[in-house]
C-alpha cells in the first residue's frame, strides 16, 4: 500500500542499461524494496560503470546531466504526489555501479 505513480521504474533501469552495463559490456540489475514508518523505498542498483558522485555534486543540475529529462519527471511526480522529502536519490562509484533510491509515502 504504497502511493506510486506509474512508469517510475521503467527510465531508471533503461539508465541503467544504457549508461551503466552497456559501457562495461554487462552486468546485473537489482530491483528491491524496504519498508519504514510510513515509507517505501524501492531501490534499483547496478554493477555497471558508475561514476563519480562528489564530482558530480559540484555540477549544477545534476540530475538533468545525469539522468536526462526522465529522472526529473519521476523525482517531480513523486514530489507532486507525497510532498517535499520524497523522491530519488542517487549514489555511485567509478567501476562499481550505481544505486538509485525512490522514497515514496505510504498509502494513509
Amino acid at each position: 500500500n504504497a502511493t506510486v505513480p506509474k512508469l517510475i521504474i521503467q527510465p531508471i533501469v533503461e539508465n541503467a542499461i544504457y549508461h551503466g552495463l552497456r559501457p562495461k559490456g554487462g552486468g546485473k540489475i537489482t530491483i528491491s524494496f524496504e519498508k519504514s514508518e510510513k515509507d517505501i523505498t524501492i531501490i534499483v542498483s547496478d554493477n555497471g560503470k558508475g561514476f563519480d558522485a562528489e564530482k558530480s555534486k559540484n555540477e549544477p543540475d545534476t540530475k538533468v546531466r545525469l539522468g536526462g529529462i526522465g529522472l526529473r519527471n519521476v523525482d517531480h511526480r513523486i514530489e507532486l504526489l507525497c510532498g517535499q522529502g520524497y523522491g530519488i536519490n542517487i549514489t555511485s562509484v567509478p567501476d562499481e555501479g550505481t544505486e538509485v533510491r525512490i522514497k515514496v509515502r505510504e498509502r494513509e
